[in-house]
């Protein structure tokens, strides 16, 4: 209809951009028979429809079922949209390989498809612009169908490129984001439009309906390895070991540590019978999850078992002390990074990754003492790893109920029921009690904190790892500057390492990152001076210092705004949609912030970022690296620490 030539022209340009085919026929003839019914065999016959697009003006005819109108205004038996909708299930449920997405954007839509009841056979999506008493308005419902499409396509949505299609609930939010502001600009309510199909189960199924415009056939293969690995150890695997969690800390640059590494090698290596509790603490940011992070990656069976990750993990081994080299795990192991878990989540992973490595059916609910029975069963100790245990949700019962309870099990029949390697922060009276609790649980046991690195290993490691940080940056400053820089930072940071409650390592790296995005490196002049009066004590300071930075693309102001967001974050992570409502709306970014570019695009606060995918949605989800990060900016979302505020920085 010429009324809506706009609106089908838009929708039309976009269904273009992912190289659909559209062809559109207009009701002339009296009673629209000729169209309609060409479109019914069409959808029977014809293999590659994809989409289905009704606009025009809906009512209800004599029969009371949704007509759209023709021309001539006389509806009849081929006019029913109701039996449209009808004969388009029952296609799909008869092929496997079909699948329709029906978009009607006629007054009283929702009338169409209600009472349609949806198999799980049934392989179509129902789109309908109002409920059955509501009206629509200029074809605003297919211009945001439009601009949602649109949007997908510009990559104004951060969507898995390892997903070949985009989820359909990802389209439908949106779509209402665009027809709710289409609907405000005309001044009226925003009719509740109707969408019919696998929208709300968990996972959503797959579509082939909306090609993903940044699909890679590698990252779907990375992203396939690393949706068997479980949950709760992903956090090691974030885009691939050698970037992500482990960028230039598991990965090519792994330095530090080794004394560590070296002794909890050797107590691999030992008899199953041997010390059974492991405990490695240390504050913020000093390195637990690098060490952990060692562990699982070298000696968890499934991760080896994986085409993608077998190679890196042969040129992690070669980087570590021999010991940890030469070990091999003699019983089952399971690995969890309790970052925001609950105790039936960590014990519900330790069941699922142990299930195929001991033979007696495991347990079928979440409880510790049938979890503590059935490992008991197995041949050989189980070699337990829990990271970031002052990071779960109530990490005091979690330790004194589970773990205790799996070292008082080993008291009780005289020798470990596991191994268990435990790391957390031990920064407050709380956090030490619980260890102190722990360790007079088990047989034997030994801690390693890492605040206690000695010095001049510490010293050493610190100048290595900034030196090859260093080396990758673009540098105009002489080699015995950038020497001198390294020495006096590793000096620096070495010293303040166990006063400041933040580990060197993850400052040295942050700042190192700091001196490249700063240009500081890049300018022959007072480069050793500004360097050397700048070297930051804490993770704050290096991170105030980074925000303040006026050379980035993005305003300081939008960079906090976006990080005090993901500070907030619980569980995986955020979608972008969530955090440009919480940067804009409750952290005052400005107009300019574009989110999806400074999280996707932008190098500007990468650093700071780890992601994950909504395995419901495709989304991709964000995240704040390290908890030291998100305790700063929940303290400080909008304006950096004053020296009133009792912070030192």
């Amino acid at each position: 209809m010429l009324e809506f030539d706009a609106q089908i022209e838009i929708f039309r340009d976009a269904l273009h951009r992912y190289r659909y085919s559209v062809q559109w026929d207009q009701l002339t003839e009296p009673g629209g028979a000729g169209p309609l019914k060409a479109l019914r065999d069409s959808i029977e016959e014809d293999q590659n429809l994809k989409i289905i697009h009704v606009i025009g003006h809906g009512v209800k005819g004599a029969d009371r079922f949704l007509h759209l109108v023709p021309p001539s205004g006389k509806t009849s038996v081929h006019t029913n949209l109701k039996t449209l909708c009808e004969n388009a299930q029952t296609v799909c449920s008869n092929a496997s390989h079909r699948e329709l997405l029906i978009a009607l954007d006629v007054c009283h839509a929702g009338a169409a498809i209600d009472g349609l009841r949806l198999e799980e056979s049934d392989h179509i999506w129902f789109a309908a612009a109002a409920t059955p008493s509501e009206g629509t308005l200029k074809g605003h419902f297919t211009t945001a169908l439009a601009m949602a499409l649109e949007d997908i396509a510009d990559g104004k949505v951060i969507i898995d490129p390892g997903q070949k299609f985009v989820k359909m609930s990802v389209l439908r939010e949106i779509f209402a984001e665009h027809f709710e502001s289409l609907m405000t600009a005309e001044g009226v309510k925003t009719p509740k439009s109707k969408f019919l199909g696998k929208w709300t189960t968990s996972p959503e199924p797959d579509s082939k309906i909306i090609p993903n415009p940044r699909f890679s056939p590698g990252a779907k293969q990375l992203s396939e390895a690393r949706a068997t690995i479980n949950p709760a150890m992903r956090e090691y695997l974030d885009a691939g070991l050698d970037v992500g969690h482990f960028h230039d800390r598991v990965g090519r640059n792994f330095t530090g540590r080794r004394s560590i590494l070296d002794k909890l090698g050797n107590w691999l290596n030992e008899a199953p019978d041997g010390p059974e509790l492991q405990i490695v603490t240390g504050s913020a940011g000093v390195g637990k999850s690098t060490v952990m992070g060692a562990i699982v990656l070298t000696q968890h069976p499934h991760i080896g078992q994986i085409e993608s990750y077998q190679k890196a993990i042969r040129m992690l081994r070669q980087r570590f002390p021999q010991s940890l080299r030469e070990a091999r795990p003699q019983g089952p192991v399971a690995a969890v990074h309790a970052r925001q878990r609950r105790f039936e989540e960590i014990v519900g992973s330790f069941i699922e990754q142990l299930r195929p490595q001991i033979a007696p059916t495991p347990p079928d609910v979440r409880d510790h003492d049938a979890f503590i029975a059935w490992i008991a069963l197995a041949p050989a100790p189980p070699l337990l790893i829990l990271d970031a245990l002052d990071e779960s949700i109530n990490p005091s019962h979690i330790s004194d109920t589970l773990l205790r309870g799996l070292m008082q099990a080993g008291l009780q029949r005289g020798r470990p029921v596991c191994r268990l390697l435990v790391a957390g922060r031990n920064a407050d009276a709380d956090q030490r009690m619980m260890f102190v609790r722990l360790e007079q649980s088990a047989l034997a046991h030994d801690e390693q904190n890492l605040d206690k690195t000695p010095p001049e290993e510490l010293l050493t490691d610190l100048t290595c790892f900034l030196q090859r940080e260093l080396e990758a940056v673009e540098s105009a400053v002489p080699a015995q500057t950038v020497r001198t820089i390294v020495e006096q930072t590793a000096s620096v940071l070495s010293d303040t390492d166990r006063g400041s409650g933040y580990g060197a390592f993850m400052v040295a790296a942050l700042f190192a990152r700091y001196l490249e995005r700063a240009g500081l490196l890049r300018d022959l002049g007072d480069a050793n001076e500004i360097v050397l009066d700048r070297i930051p004590q804490s993770l704050p300071a290096v991170l105030e210092m980074d925000l303040a930075n006026e050379q980035l693309a993005s305003s300081p102001g939008d960079r906090r705004a976006v990080l005090a967001a993901l500070a907030h974050t619980k569980g995986e992570g955020m979608p972008d949609s969530v955090i440009d409502l919480f940067a804009r709306r409750v952290f005052g970014a400005s107009m300019e912030l574009n989110t999806v570019d400074l999280l996707a695009q932008s190098t500007d606060i990468k650093v700071y970022l780890r992601t994950d995918v909504d395995p419901s949605s495709g989304e991709v989800l964000f995240r704040l690296f390290h908890q030291g990060l998100a305790d700063h900016l929940v303290k400080h979302p909008r304006n950096p620490p004053t020296r009133r505020s009792g912070h030192v920085l």
